[in-house]
């Protein structure tokens, strides 16, 4: 697992892990307010598909994610 920093890292804690290929990037708002969160440099860039809508989400440098209170979202990478 591999820490990602954001932008409200006291509120949020992101990460990916990756095995056999197969990348993960997960973020978690622990906090009972809605956050957008940014990212920044790291290595959780690339094209993902999000594990509970199935639609596809692409994460660069400028990408900010909006997570509701005690949200979370979870993206699988898209080959």
């Amino acid at each position: 697992m591999i820490r990602v920093p954001n932008g409200v890292e006291q509120h949020v804690l992101s990460f990916v892990r990756e095995r056999d290929g197969h990348r993960v990037f997960a973020c978690f708002n622990l906090s009972d307010a809605e956050r957008s969160v940014s990212f920044g440099v790291g290595p959780h860039h690339g094209v993902y598909v999000d594990t509970f809508s199935n639609e596809q989400v692409v994460i660069t440098p400028e990408s900010t994610l909006a997570l509701p209170a005690w949200g979370y979202q979870v993206l699988v990478e898209h080959p």
